[in-house]
């Protein structure tokens, strides 16, 4: 037997933000070569879309690398020239991106978090470090098709909506019928969430005073505010 030692780093940041800005950012592409998102924080999410094209939203995240997912299809991820090379950064070696609305996201706690896990095919609960109750919870499998399913606390762990679809909530058992927690979040046997052996990453959000808002609303069929 040999003996090793290894350093264990946690992931952060700690902090709680107190801005928008310290973990969001929008910006807008031009034709510059490598196309950058340029934050001022370290992006751990990415989502951008071009603004003059019905060319659907692409999704990166630091977890996943250079893989993206199109939030309006059922495919798996694919894998593409974009690199998270720098802390404060996220790039694709190309030019011909000008137009492009980009996105970019910081994990914080309260706010954002983004978890990877694989499925069991039974019920299960998987550890996040949102730091809060986590509203809003989108997952997707990577590795082959499958749905957007959706987690919203506007319509309970009984329901969930479809984000690549346009149909209303459903009564399902994805989430175990069971709302998320501070420290995890439930999953049914369902193959859509929890397929036994396959690849899934979670998006989940909350609420955080002067910096996010996860909510619903009532439509009247006229001008409302």
């Amino acid at each position: 037997t040999q003996t090793y030692i290894y350093i264990a780093i946690r992931r952060g940041p700690m902090k709680t933000p107190t801005s928008g800005t310290e973990v969001f950012a929008p910006y807008i592409s031009d034709s510059t070569a490598p196309f950058r998102v340029e934050s001022g924080f370290p992006v751990d999410s990415w989502l951008y879309g071009q603004i003059t094209s019905t060319n659907k939203w692409f999704l990166f995240d630091r977890l996943r690398g250079s893989e993206y997912l199109k939030t309006n299809t059922t495919g798996a991820e694919v894998a593409y020239t974009a690199y998270f090379d720098d802390m404060e950064q996220a790039s694709i070696t190309g030019s011909g991106y000008a137009g492009y609305i980009n996105y970019a996201f910081r994990r914080a706690p309260g706010f954002f978090d983004v978890v990877a896990y694989e499925g069991t095919g039974v019920a299960k609960t998987v550890a996040h470090n949102l730091g809060a109750v986590p509203e809003l919870l989108i997952t997707k499998r990577r590795d082959t098709v499958g749905n957007w399913n959706v987690y919203s606390s506007g319509i309970g762990a009984s329901n969930r909506l479809i984000l690549d679809q346009d149909s209303a909530s459903s009564s399902s058992a994805v989430w175990n019928n069971t709302a998320p927690t501070s420290s995890v979040f439930s999953l049914g046997s369902n193959t859509g969430v929890n397929a036994s052996g396959g690849d899934f990453i979670a998006y989940l959000f909350a609420t955080l005073p002067g910096v996010s808002k996860v909510g619903s609303y009532t439509g009247n069929g006229t001008s409302q505010t």
